[in-house]
């Protein structure tokens, strides 16, 4: 059974995490298709896809794109999966769940969960580098 969407939670959790970094909130749309989630810098939409599977939920995926309009706000570019967006991902994570554990860094990009790993090693978080599923680069 798929993962049931929950609209208003997650205008609600778009509503803060503007709120919280002072940005304008960006339009969401959810789409039908199976295309995933994506960030379009040029309309500062986010969209996510009607259904997700079970390994990345919608409110996951919402941070991640977050952390692409933030990184974006940030440096005045589009960021894609480096320096300034995982900085970005971070900071987002650590507003919405107060630890870095709780995000599944491991369903992410493979440099994106290294970067986390590596801050969370420094940081003195428990740090656990056992990968299931490999996402493409």
């Amino acid at each position: 059974m798929r993962p049931k969407l929950k609209l208003k939670a997650l205008c609600l959790q778009l509503f803060k995490l503007s709120s919280y970094f002072e940005l304008t909130r960006p339009d969401l749309r959810i789409v039908e298709t199976d295309t995933g989630a994506a960030y379009y810098p040029g309309e500062r939409k986010i969209t996510l896809p009607l259904y997700t599977g079970e390994k990345r939920s919608h409110e996951v995926r919402l941070l991640h794109e977050f952390a692409h309009y933030l990184a974006h706000s940030r440096t005045g570019k589009p960021q894609l999966h480096r320096l300034p967006f995982v900085e970005a991902l971070w900071d987002v994570v650590m507003f919405w769940y107060g630890d870095p554990t709780l995000y599944p860094w491991h369903t992410d990009f493979v440099k994106v969960e290294k970067y986390a790993l590596s801050r969370m090693k420094k940081e003195g978080y428990a740090v656990h580098t056992a990968r299931v599923d490999q996402v493409p680069r």
